[in-house]
């Protein structure tokens, strides 16, 4: 699997899945469908403002929760994310069991 093609990919799906959760409003004014939407627009249109903010906070969040798990699955899928710790981890381990290394070069890296 082409690992550096899925990063693009699934921040575009964060993406959607972001701009489909703000755009509920609209779809459920235009369909009638009862939801979030419509109790968003009632309740401006009658001035409830507690509930205007708990709805914008409650799609806030949801919004910000979809960018924060595109982000944090983005290191998973592509090792070129991940950090510079965990790759100097990485290479220190795998340059300690190199026998092709001489000892001075490996302690040279170890401090």
């Amino acid at each position: 699997m082409l690992r550096g093609t899925l990063v693009p990919v699934l921040t575009g799906i964060g993406l959607v899945l972001a701009y489909l959760l703000a755009g509920t409003v609209m779809v459920e004014q235009v369909f009638a469908l009862p939801g979030l939407g419509s109790l968003l627009v009632d309740s401006v249109t009658f001035r409830d403002i507690p509930v205007v903010q708990a709805e914008a906070l409650l799609i806030a969040a949801l919004v910000c929760l979809a960018g924060l798990v595109t982000d944090l699955s983005q290191p998973l899928l592509d090792p070129r994310l991940r950090t510079a710790s965990a790759a100097k981890a990485a290479a220190g381990s795998a340059a300690a069991v190199s026998p092709g290394r001489p000892a001075d070069v490996r302690e040279e890296e170890g401090r």
